[in-house]
């Protein structure tokens, strides 16, 4: 029988903790323009590097507030331990852009429906979900998105049309 050689290595390996990288951030979305606020909440961290997505980084604890426009903002936070191990994490701030409420309107007589067809923009992506119709006379409000309405009495009406997305609302006369 053949004999063989071999031997073993051995070493203590020492694995350091991680620091973990945590963030709170207020407000996470809103309409055309928001200000979010970022507070750190990471454990283990000695060092604080941040993007803000908006082209700005930061090294510290908490950043300034930060405000953005239409978009989404992928906000990363790396932090670092005495150790040097790292770990990271990414949010996303979203602004959604408001709907533009708009509408035209048939001429109309008194006794005769009216017909009011809606024109309202919105974000691809964010459509509108409701339509608050206010014609003016005191009647009850239809959520119709192009409703018609006859006016018992002639007269001039402000017309009011409120729209809303998922995310943002708006109002026109």
């Amino acid at each position: 029988a053949a004999t063989s050689c071999r031997d073993t290595a051995r070493r203590v390996v020492t694995i350091l903790p991680s620091p973990t990288a945590n963030f709170t951030f207020n407000p996470p979305s809103g309409c055309n323009t928001v200000t979010t606020t970022f507070t750190d909440a990471s454990t283990g961290a000695v060092n604080w590097q941040w993007n803000l997505g908006n082209s700005t980084t930061f090294i510290g604890l908490s950043p300034a507030p930060q405000t953005y426009t239409t978009g989404n903002y992928a906000v990363t936070l790396t932090v670092t331990s005495a150790d040097n191990c790292t770990n990271v994490k990414t949010e996303t701030v979203t602004v959604y852009e408001k709907p533009v409420p708009q509408f035209t309107t048939t001429v109309g007589c008194a006794t005769n429906a009216v017909t009011f067809t809606d024109m309202s923009t919105y974000s691809a992506g964010d459509n509108i979900i409701t339509w608050n119709w206010g014609f003016g006379d005191g009647s009850p409000r239809n959520n119709t998105q192009s409703p018609t309405h006859t006016y018992s009495v002639a007269a001039t009406y402000s017309v009011v049309l409120s729209v809303a997305t998922a995310h943002c609302s708006d109002s026109a006369v």
